[in-house]
C-alpha cells in the first residue's frame, strides 16, 4: 500500500481518551504493542473500517459508532480513531469490502457449479434476494 499523497496526516493522542498502538498477529487477533504518551504524534499512511476496526472497538471497549484503525507509517502497528486528533482526514478503506466478495441477486437466477454446469434444482431458481451475501 503506497501513501495517499506527499503530505500524509498527523495525528496526536487525544488527553480524553487512553490511545493503545495495536497490532494483528497471524490468526487475525489484536495484540497491544505499548500504550501513547499524552501529545504523542504520529504520522499515519491508511484509514480502515470494517471488521477489523470493530475488533479494535472490541479489545478496547470503546464503540463510537465509526470505528476506525489508522496504521502508523511505516509499521503494521494501529491507532483507534476515538483516541486521536486528526491534523488531515484520509479516505477509509472498508476492510470488509477490500478481503471478501460480496453478491447480490437482483433477478431471479439459475445455479451452477463450479465448471459452468448448471445445477437442476427441480423447477426452482434463486430467488431475488434483498440483503447482501
Amino acid at each position: 500500500m503506497t501513501p495517499l499523497s506527499s503530505a500524509l496526516p498527523r495525528l496526536t493522542r487525544s488527553d480524553s481518551f487512553l490511545l493503545i498502538l495495536l497490532t494483528f498477529d497471524n490468526s487475525g487477533k489484536v495484540v497491544k504493542v505499548r500504550t501513547a504518551t499524552p501529545g504523542e504524534k504520529f504520522t499515519v499512511d491508511y484509514k480502515e473500517t470494517g471488521y477489523r476496526a470493530n475488533k479494535v472497538a472490541g479489545y478496547i471497549g470503546q464503540f463510537g459508532g465509526d470505528q476506525a484503525i489508522y496504521r502508523i507509517k511505516g509499521t503494521n502497528n494501529w491507532l483507534y480513531s476515538m483516541g486521536v486528533k486528526v491534523a488531515k482526514d484520509i479516505p477509509s478503506h472498508y476492510y470488509d469490502y477490500e478481503h471478501f466478495s460480496i453478491i447480490q441477486f437482483i433477478k431471479e437466477t439459475d445455479a451452477y457449479n463450479e465448471d459452468g454446469t448448471k445445477i437442476d434444482l427441480k423447477g426452482q431458481k434463486i430467488r431475488k434476494q434483498s440483503g447482501q451475501y
